[in-house]
């Protein structure tokens, strides 16, 4: 028995002493880890796009009153086909969209009537008319003129453009601050959607993302390591 507690105590020594050999093996690798992990370095980037203006968008509502639901929807109805029979004369190529339509009772002193709405917009890619298709609209009681937008036709292929200028500008950002930052990844911040009440030659489409860059440790200078929690935001 007592042979037995001497193997025994012999054994619990031995598995000690390769756990404590073990445990020392392990702390170095995490220490080593964690002294070549990369510091991450976040970037705002800002891209600007300037495209000529190249279509018009004309919004309006044309409302109308009757006693009964079909009065008013045929009155609503008229007056529509004679604004776009018009608009067509003028420019043959463009869009004449209801954006929404309604009808509904209403009650004035115990007077009962129906009101019907319909917002309307027209959209031209010929600038030069627009004055005159306004003019059209004038010629009618029953219509609200809401406003001219100038935009651009293409709206996402110059937004994409001003995404490109904007991760460009990122890059350029970390590059000045370390030379050996990488790119991790990059996602839109904002996204800007540009239109004009008056007509200009061109337009400005602006783009943000913010990109994150990996500094390798080992080979920071003594500047960049008191920089490592700089984060660069402005434009």
């Amino acid at each position: 028995m007592k042979k037995l507690k001497i193997i025994l105590s012999f054994c619990l020594i031995f598995c000690l002493i390769i756990f404590a050999n073990n445990l020392h093996i392990i702390k170095d690798a995490v220490y080593a880890e964690e002294s070549t992990k990369d510091v991450i370095v976040s970037v705002l980037g800002y891209g600007k796009y300037e495209a000529i203006c190249d279509q018009a968008e004309i919004n309006f509502t044309i409302q109308n009153i009757a006693e009964n639901f079909n009065l008013c929807q045929e009155k609503n109805k008229s007056t529509f086909e004679d604004i776009s029979n018009k608009i067509k004369d003028i420019d043959d190529n463009a869009t004449i969209t209801v954006r929404y339509s309604s009808c509904y009772p209403t009650n004035n002193k115990g007077v009962y009537s129906y009101n019907s709405s319909q917002d309307i917009n027209i959209t031209t890619t010929n600038l030069e008319i627009v004055d005159k298709l306004l003019q059209v609209l004038g010629d009618y009681q029953n219509v609200s003129f809401y406003g001219t937008c100038y935009s651009i036709k293409h709206k996402t292929d110059c937004y994409n453009n001003a995404l490109i200028l904007a991760k460009e500008n990122a890059k350029q950002k970390a590059n000045s601050l370390y030379q050996n930052a990488n790119l991790i990844d990059l996602y839109e911040v904002e996204i800007y959607t540009s239109c004009q009440s008056k007509h200009s030659n061109s337009i400005i489409i602006e783009a943000q993302v913010r990109a994150r860059f990996s500094v390798d440790n080992e080979i920071l200078t003594n500047n960049d390591t008191q920089n490592l929690n700089y984060i660069v935001d402005e434009k």
